[in-house]
């Protein structure tokens, strides 16, 4: 793998990652909310304005970034029937074939977030609750998020097009993550 494409692959996956390990803390303070909450309607009979909004807007960030995230581990849903049975260099030809799938629903996702985001903000939407607070920020991170998992697969189709392209029996000696099927040490 030359080194540009070496670049753009750890860079991704390293911003995928990075993303995804502040949507961890993200869960920490969307718990304490609900933990803080619950006591206090419960234990204090004081219930609070604020938890459950703060919790609905970690959930919309924690939602939409944790996609590249989730990517980038392979921890993605798939019906694996046939596709587990194939071999590493297989299962880089089917993800590249059906990229083009998810190239047209990524396509169509980051065009339609990008125009919720803009309107958001012209039209200053804000919550329906007593915080009125502005969707706008969500919408971005909704927006953010679809764009990362949007990267992070073509950074998946970089390293799969390297797996078909070597020459059996090759060391691996492309990005830092092989392609997301791959064995670590290939």
């Amino acid at each position: 793998m030359d080194k540009i494409s070496h670049a753009v692959v750890n860079g991704i996956d390293r911003v995928s990652h990075f993303v995804g390990e502040i949507g961890k803390w993200l869960l920490m303070v969307m718990v304490f909310s609900l933990m803080f909450e619950v006591i206090a309607r419960y234990f204090f009979k004081a219930p609070t304005i604020w938890a459950a909004d703060v919790c609905e807007q970690c959930m919309i960030v924690l939602g939409s970034v944790g996609g590249a995230y989730s990517y980038l581990y392979d921890q993605f849903v798939r019906v694996d029937l046939i596709y587990e049975k194939l071999s590493l260099r297989r299962r880089a030809a089917v993800d590249i074939i059906t990229f083009s799938i998810f190239a047209i629903f990524m396509y169509m996702v980051v065009t339609t977030n990008l125009e919720a985001m803009k309107t958001a903000y012209a039209m200053k939407i804000t919550s329906p609750t007593i915080l009125r607070i502005p969707y706008g920020w969500g919408r971005t991170a909704v927006a953010i998020g679809s764009i990362l998992l949007a990267l992070q697969g073509i950074s998946i189709l970089i390293k799969n097009i390297y797996v078909r392209r070597k020459r059996r029996g090759d060391r691996y000696h492309g990005p830092d993550r092989p392609a997301v099927h791959a064995q670590p040490g290939l």
